[in-house]
């Protein structure tokens, strides 16, 4: 391209022609896959409008760099005329093929996806009904032992309270008894000695 500003070479200008064909076509795919999403999935009129105003956006700073890098940030009307056609030629001959083909192959690709997510859902629950069988099992298994050491405790325990309990009568019994055992001892004496008065009352 000529350093002067007024004169470009025809050569030049037709390949910055085709350069500008393929960046408006690259552009108009783009938005396609916009085009694609919206066959494939629901997308309310909001979301449309969010994503027309998105691409306007692209479409002006796609062009804008393409001018700075191509035409030194001057405004060449063949330029924008190449973008143009571009976007035109691929909307023409290829949009709705690629736009099809494009459905057909991300309509596969979530089936696909939705299989396995259904495949793996399942073993999942698999899983966890398996887990909750084995916890109960486990629960079962251990919850016997110890409804035995349970009971073989409280049993036990009687055990050892009626032990006690008669080892209190007892007790009891023997101090009852002491007096009455030394009255008789007394009463018993050969040579007929009383004891003291304080030996009588059980003092020493």
């Amino acid at each position: 391209m000529s350093n002067d500003p007024l004169i470009v070479p025809v050569s030049a200008q037709c390949a910055v022609f085709l350069r500008a064909c393929l960046c408006g076509a690259s552009l108009a795919l783009f938005y396609d896959f916009f085009r694609i999403l919206r066959r494939v999935f629901r997308c309310p009129a909001g979301l449309v409008a969010v994503q027309d105003l998105f691409c306007c956006a692209v479409f002006c700073l796609g062009s804008f760099l393409f001018l700075l890098s191509e035409c030194e940030g001057k405004l060449r009307w063949f330029a924008l005329a190449g973008q143009v056609l571009g976007a035109v030629l691929y909307w023409a001959l290829l949009g709705e093929a690629v736009v099809r083909a494009g459905a057909w192959l991300l309509g596969l690709a979530a089936g696909a996806l939705r299989l396995v997510l259904r495949f793996w859902v399942r073993m999942f629950r698999c899983l966890c009904g398996l887990l909750i069988r084995l916890l109960r099992l486990m629960g079962r298994l251990f919850s016997w032992p110890a409804v035995k050491i349970y009971a073989s405790a409280v049993k036990g325990g009687r055990y050892v309270q009626k032990i006690l309990k008669k080892g209190a009568g007892k007790t009891k019994f023997c101090l009852k008894q002491h007096p009455v055992l030394l009255y008789n001892f007394r009463k018993a004496r050969p040579n007929g000695r009383r004891l003291p008065k304080d030996r009588k009352n059980g003092r020493r």
